[in-house]
């Protein structure tokens, strides 16, 4: 996505003209629904600061509706150079003093990552009056001549293509990856999980609470679930996180840096140490084994407050120790509970190539071979690969069929950089869809492994492929 010339689009005074316009000149794939109050925002805003910016050089450089991609967070009007970044938002009427503080926070906190200054403003049509925050962000009126003062200290050059700078990876992070910046809150929640987040706390504040978080893996809801841990201990809360594979290093520094947040393993964790805690958090809640399980929904009902996050799509373990999470909770009246819907954690290149890994038919262009690498190796090969991969900080997922364990789950965490195996295990029906040399339940739970697997990277896969057929197969993808 590009920027273009503010003070040239507001010239155009019909709605379908301006949005047909916009979408050229920014090179957007769909074009925006504009609405004859939002065309006019934009007129009145440079007519007003025109006779003080006489120039349309200080209208350069702008975006118009500019979302993050995977958050959904919207700016009205943003431009970025190489020394601050200037936002204004639009409002056909007055909002509410509150309303408008809110968001503009909201916006400088999105846009902070950027680590350059940041002048954020409101300008309301009806009224033609600015609004600003000042240094304890608290908001206050401004003239127009300060806003064209900032227009003026925004002007000459700017960055053209801002997307690299609005990467996923940049917001939404692992916990235990990261866990300094998880520690210290230097991530972001899209919308959906403030929203989600926001029905917990309120529930909570009315007593014994029982959230149940569903959604496919890339969905968030790991974060999520880590995030509401945090904010119940942060309250005075001792919570207990319940996690469903072998502690990491993350983990332990998770564990001596929050108070009142400790993250045991499932394994290990005697039912009767679930007195002691207030709130519970259970992740892959449908690995923890029936009883467990169970013991939670009773523990709910005695005042405890018990959050489940879960795929339930996502079966990957034939074990006694899995159960079925929609099944075990369609009796239970909890009290609030939210689906996740978007995959909002993935780069758009990985995602397209999960698509189309198990279908090529959905194939509607070439992978992006820059954040998709694709390899053949021998078998023996493999792990040597693997080992300097390793050392490049780059997450492992084995899926060989040959390797798999089908009655435990592996330990995927989120990764930025992963490397996939696969090996003879894996074929393609003439039909082009990808199968495994096993069948019916376990042939479900290796496609589930995989595409988990692929979609726990964020930015940057390496796909290593043992079969010289399979890997021709998958080269096609590329070309």
């Amino acid at each position: 996505m590009e920027c273009y010339n503010l003070y040239f689009l507001s010239r155009l005074k019909d709605d379908l003209l301006f949005g047909r316009t916009e979408q050229i000149w920014s090179k957007r794939s769909q074009e925006l629904v504009i609405k004859n109050h939002e065309r006019r925002c934009v007129e009145g805003l440079v007519n007003d600061l025109f006779p003080l910016c006489p120039s349309p050089e200080f209208f350069d450089g702008f975006i118009f509706s500019y979302t993050i991609p995977h958050i959904g967070k919207e700016f009205d009007l943003l431009k970025i150079t190489e020394h601050g970044v200037l936002n204004i938002e639009l409002k056909s009427s007055f909002v509410g003093k509150q309303n408008i503080e809110d968001q503009l926070r909201k916006n400088k906190y999105y846009l902070s990552h950027l680590s350059k200054p940041v002048y954020a403003c409101t300008y309301v049509l009806k009224t033609g009056k600015y609004y600003t925050l000042n240094d304890q962000n608290e908001l206050i009126s401004t003239s127009k001549h300060e806003v064209a003062l900032a227009l003026a200290l925004h002007a000459g050059s700017y960055i053209k293509h801002i997307a690299p700078l609005f990467k996923a990876c940049q917001y939404l992070i692992s916990p235990v990856a990261d866990p300094e910046r998880f520690i210290s809150g230097n991530y972001f929640l899209t919308l959906h999980q403030q929203q989600a987040k926001s029905r917990f706390l309120s529930a909570m504040e009315r007593g014994s609470l029982l959230f149940a978080i569903r959604g496919s893996v890339g969905t968030g809801k790991t974060l999520l679930l880590y995030d509401l841990c945090k904010t119940a201990a942060q309250k005075g809360n001792k919570c207990l996180f319940l996690y469903p594979g072998t502690l990491k290093e993350g983990h332990d520094a998770l564990n001596n840096a929050i108070p009142g947040f400790t993250i045991r393993t499932a394994q290990d964790l005697k039912t009767d140490e679930l007195e002691a805690y207030d709130c519970i958090f259970v992740d892959e809640c449908s690995l923890i084994g029936k009883i467990l399980f169970e013991r939670l929904l009773c523990l709910q009902k005695q005042g405890k407050t018990v959050a489940l996050a879960y795929d339930p799509d996502g079966r990957i373990a034939l074990g006694d120790q899995y159960v079925d999470p929609d099944h075990l909770l369609k009796n239970e009246k909890w009290v609030s509970g939210i689906n996740l819907t978007n995959t909002i954690r993935t780069n758009t290149d990985i995602l397209y190539f999960a698509a189309i890994l198990f279908d090529k038919r959905k194939a509607t262009r070439a992978v992006d071979a820059d954040h998709v690498r694709l390899l053949y190796l021998p078998e023996k090969e493999a792990d040597r690969c693997a080992d300097y991969y390793a050392n490049e900080k780059y997450g492992i997922f084995d899926c060989r069929v040959s390797r798999a364990d089908l009655q435990h789950p592996p330990a995927f965490s989120e990764w930025d950089k992963g490397i996939v195996i696969l090996d003879d295990g894996y074929f393609y029906s003439n039909a082009g869809r990808l199968l495994t040399t096993k069948k019916g339940a376990e042939r479900s739970v290796l496609q589930n492994r995989l595409k988990k697997a692929v979609l726990k990277v964020r930015e940057q896969m390496v796909f290593v492929v043992t079969d010289l057929k399979l890997y021709k197969e998958l080269l096609s993808l590329f070309e």
